[in-house]
């Protein structure tokens, strides 16, 4: 396979996903078919089959898609944090910014998906222990002590509490222009810090 192939190919694959994304996100899962994903990205159903040949599989690789971008941005985070404070401050920003943006619109899909199949189970399993991977090398860079499993346990006690905020901030309007949300977003991540420090 030659490099113009080959990137023509993923250029076609994220061209799938992208339109996907849009698909799940903003019209859900009724109107999310595979001919229409098609029809959406410009190419004839039997092509866009090639890349997913299920519409399981385009989910999924929506949500893995998904997943990967925020670990990628919580690295990120990591690594420009000043300390163990500044972290968790960011990390609840971005997580409640995230969850109530197109992107976020994701996860609840795959929630209710998890709910009726094994597939999306193990592939909630994954998703999340990814996330506290990146949560426990944050915490671990900035001294926090304790076993595996302790930082296992604060992970998820700081995913819960960031998830539970991001649910909240949901439900208002127009969150990121409120007093409420900053509010939320500030002691969320005072919440977490503390949780990571003990």
């Amino acid at each position: 396979m030659n490099l113009t192939k080959s990137t023509r190919g993923a250029a076609t694959r994220n061209r799938v996903l992208e339109v996907a994304r849009e698909v799940l996100a903003n019209e859900g899962l009724e109107a999310f078919a595979l001919r229409d994903i098609a029809k959406r990205a410009g190419m004839q159903l039997g092509n866009l089959q090639y890349y997913f040949p299920a519409r399981e599989d385009l989910i999924e690789a929506v949500i893995r898609a998904e997943s990967a971008s925020n670990v990628e941005i919580m690295n990120e985070l990591m690594k420009g944090a000043r300390d163990l404070e500044d972290y968790m401050t960011q990390l609840a920003q971005l997580m409640i910014r995230e969850y109530n943006s197109m992107g976020g619109k994701v996860w609840p899909i795959l929630r209710l998906l998890r709910t009726h199949s094994e597939r999306f189970r193990d592939i909630s399993r994954v998703i999340y222990q990814e996330h506290f991977d990146a949560l426990i090398a944050g915490m671990i860079r900035f001294g926090v002590p304790g076993t595996k499993r302790e930082l296992m346990d604060k992970a998820r006690v700081i995913t819960a509490l960031v998830d539970g905020a991001a649910l909240q901030a949901h439900l208002w309007a127009n969150p990121r222009n409120s007093e409420a949300w900053t509010s939320l977003c500030r002691r969320t991540s005072d919440i977490a810090a503390a949780v990571a420090a003990e």
